[in-house]
């Protein structure tokens, strides 16, 4: 599933990125190739303050801006070329998946560390102490997958309604904006 997902993921980036730069003399799509090169630089940030800086809290930051980003060009894009935005949805889905797991990896380095919980606390923690094998709790596999399982479908879900709100909100702002430059043309 690694494998060939991120080559899919990346081709439909690439794809949604080449369609903005054909209507790249249109406003919004120079909003939209503006949001896809953030997008691009805060991906190939992430795996560095995750890995290699081991920074939990930062690698969390990167990531959510990283969704917050994705979502402003695919409503950005919307108004360009549908099919563009079409193109990005999976991966902002990926995106949110793996803030998800950002996230229990974050709060489980927090608690480690003892310190104060993160805003995502609550779905996180759960996440952490399910996927912590060590403790040995009594737990069985299938109900600890289970539990998982469930966990994460529900920090997926609410990022997703997070995502829907920002999205929501950029296409009015964007109908705003679309407006101001009728009325000023």
């Amino acid at each position: 599933m690694f494998g060939p997902l991120p080559v899919a993921l990346y081709s439909t980036t690439a794809a949604a990125g080449w369609q903005l730069w054909q209507h790249q003399v249109e406003p919004s799509a120079k909003t939209g190739l503006g949001l896809h090169a953030a997008q691009l630089a805060l991906n190939a940030a992430w795996p560095s303050t995750f890995f290699s800086a081991r920074n939990r809290s930062a690698s969390l930051a990167v990531i959510m801006t990283l969704d917050v980003t994705i979502a402003a060009e695919i409503a950005v894009a919307a108004r360009v070329d549908g099919s563009a935005a079409a193109l990005l949805t999976p991966y902002l889905t990926w995106s949110l998946f793996a803030t998800a797991l950002t996230g229990a990896s974050a709060s489980r380095a927090a608690s480690d560390r003892r310190r104060a919980p993160s805003l995502t606390e609550p779905a996180t923690a759960r996440i952490g102490r399910l996927l912590d094998v060590r403790r040995g709790s009594g737990i069985s596999t299938i109900r600890r997958i289970s539990a998982l399982r469930n966990s994460l479908a529900m920090a997926v879900r609410t990022r997703l309604m997070l995502t829907s709100s920002v999205v929501h909100s950029l296409l009015s702002l964007g109908a705003s904006a679309d407006a101001l430059h009728t009325v000023t043309d």
